[in-house]
């Protein structure tokens, strides 16, 4: 046998070898792809809170106030329901947010707690105020003025407090990099303030029904 047919013997063998390999390792590459893995829920876990200690406190009692540049005299009679916290995997919800106001500079504020249990840093993504509040001049009020002060007086607010300068920062929708290490805590309020800057005042009470406000939650700054 020549050295030229043994070449092509020699390059025959081991084209024949490299099929066998690549296949074998395509095969390998085709079960591993096919296996899926869930990540443990525990590890990312947010839970919103009435208490700064305990987890489980789930009933917000409103806190009436004054606007800061709000006369003294200005009556405390406006009220709120008490809302209910209800938390989800990746977001939480402040629902039964149900107001009423007599007078401009005043405000209703929920504050409540951020509990990061899990293993992970965790981003505040975004909040979702309701869309479409429900305006009611209660007995005795002008309906068409509380339409107006409804549209255009009424300023709905979500504030989160910075843990190392205690200041409270107001949250938005361009907000990224709020975020909660494990184990930390974040304090968070919520405030309905009817401002009056168009000078636009009731004559009487009036109820607004703002149905529920949700915050979400994520491990990615820019998801």
């Amino acid at each position: 046998m020549n050295n030229k047919k043994l070449l092509i013997i020699i390059l025959c063998v081991s084209i024949f070898i490299l099929s066998i390999g690549l296949a074998t390792f395509s095969s390998h590459l085709s079960i591993k792809s096919s296996t899926t893995v869930s990540p443990n829920p525990d590890n990312f876990k947010v839970i919103a809170s009435a208490s700064e200690t305990d987890t489980n406190e789930n009933i917000l009692i409103p806190n009436i106030a004054r606007y800061s540049s709000a006369p003294s005299d200005t009556p405390l009679t406006q009220t709120g329901t008490n809302a209910i916290i209800k938390n989800g995997q990746n977001e939480i919800n402040i629902e039964n947010l149900s107001i009423s106001f007599d007078t401009p500079g005043q405000i209703v504020n929920y504050t409540f707690y951020i509990h990061n249990i899990g293993r992970y840093r965790t981003y505040l993504k975004l909040h979702q105020e309701s869309t479409n509040p429900k305006c009611t001049a209660l007995e005795g009020t002008n309906p068409e003025i509380i339409k107006k002060i409804c549209l255009e007086e009424m300023i709905t607010s979500i504030f989160y407090r910075n843990n190392e300068t205690k200041s409270w920062l107001w949250l938005n929708h361009s907000v990224k990099n709020v975020f909660i290490e494990p184990g930390e805590v974040m304090k968070l309020m919520i405030s309905f303030t009817y401002k009056s800057e168009k000078n636009l005042r009731a004559d009487g009470p009036f109820n607004i029904d703002y149905g529920n406000i949700g915050i979400n939650f994520s491990t990615a700054m820019f998801e």
